[in-house]
């Protein structure tokens, strides 16, 4: 432990304020991640705590980037009066900052995605009694419980409390669905401005409209995101 009695260079000390903080915000973030796909867990976190969390540290860094680059400007023009190990000091917080939020994000994604990938793993059964179903009777089924017990034995869940049901919806707008017969989904919205569903399309024919914020594949499902004001999932 002998570095704890090197002195404290002002570089030294931006290092350890920028691991010390992020890190704490970065574990966090990715608890947060872990738990909002937890078979007991919630999205609570994540949707309030570790978002702005993560925010504040990039508006730290965004800070002083501008702070850094006019000091920079000041020292060229013979202006400026922070000494270059201030502007050192800065810019490696800046970078650690930067690095540690970077891969807490990518780490707490990474997370999320896996569970989002066990719900459509655990929604298959269900796609094939659906599927069964219309087979059987030309048509899809009104609702998920006339699936059962002929075609399965219970409705399941998606073993993710924080999105805990499977949807279903026959005839859909076939406009915004694409011209699917029915779609089944799973609302993992996080914020008021965008709905975003984990979606099962029978005919496969993911959307890339302009409108569609984003469309991502999960094997068969895709993860869509629609401005709120397109109102998914209806």
């Amino acid at each position: 432990m002998a570095w704890l009695h090197l002195p404290q260079t002002p570089v030294k000390m931006a290092v350890y304020g920028a691991l010390l903080i992020s890190t704490i915000v970065g574990v966090l973030h990715v608890f947060a991640c872990w738990y909002s796909v937890a078979p007991h867990g919630s999205d609570i976190l994540y949707n309030n705590i570790s978002g702005m969390l993560l925010v504040y540290l990039l508006l730290v860094g965004l800070y002083n980037v501008v702070r850094i680059t006019f000091a920079v400007a000041g020292r060229l023009f013979g202006t400026g009066r922070v000494g270059w190990s201030s502007l050192a000091a800065g810019a490696i917080f800046c970078g650690v900052v930067l690095v540690v939020t970077t891969i807490a994000f990518g780490v707490g994604e990474t997370m999320r995605d896996a569970g989002f990938k066990a719900i459509t793993v655990r929604g298959r059964p269900l796609v094939a009694a659906i599927k069964q179903f219309q087979a059987k009777n030309g048509a899809p089924p009104g609702r998920l419980g006339e699936l059962v017990p002929d075609f399965i034995p219970a409705i399941p869940d998606t073993g993710v409390a924080a999105y805990p049901k499977y949807e279903f919806v026959r005839k859909p707008d076939p406009a915004k669905y694409d011209g699917n017969p029915w779609v089944l989904f799973v609302n993992i919205s996080t914020d008021d401005l965008m709905q975003d569903l984990l979606i099962f399309y029978p005919n496969q024919n993911y959307p890339t409209r302009p409108q569609v914020a984003s469309a991502r594949r999960f094997g068969d499902w895709a993860k869509i995101g629609w401005p709120v004001s397109a109102d998914a999932g209806k």
